[in-house]
């Protein structure tokens, strides 16, 4: 599986933890793991980033 293919709902694309989790999530279901698979870091929620995130789109 190549993260860049796959689509996770509720993440962010083109991140390293994108790539990760993807990876992840193929591989625990290939191969039946009964583990939990980290919770996506809620970037969409920090005010922070989204601050950054609207500058950027207007400059």
């Amino acid at each position: 599986m190549v993260s860049q293919f796959v689509e996770i709902p509720d993440d962010m694309v083109f991140t390293e933890e994108y790539s990760v989790r993807a990876a992840r999530i193929a591989v625990y279901g290939l191969m039946d793991v009964k583990k939990r698979i980290c919770p996506v870091t809620p970037y969409n929620r920090q005010p922070k980033i989204l601050l950054k995130a609207l500058k950027k789109a207007y400059m």
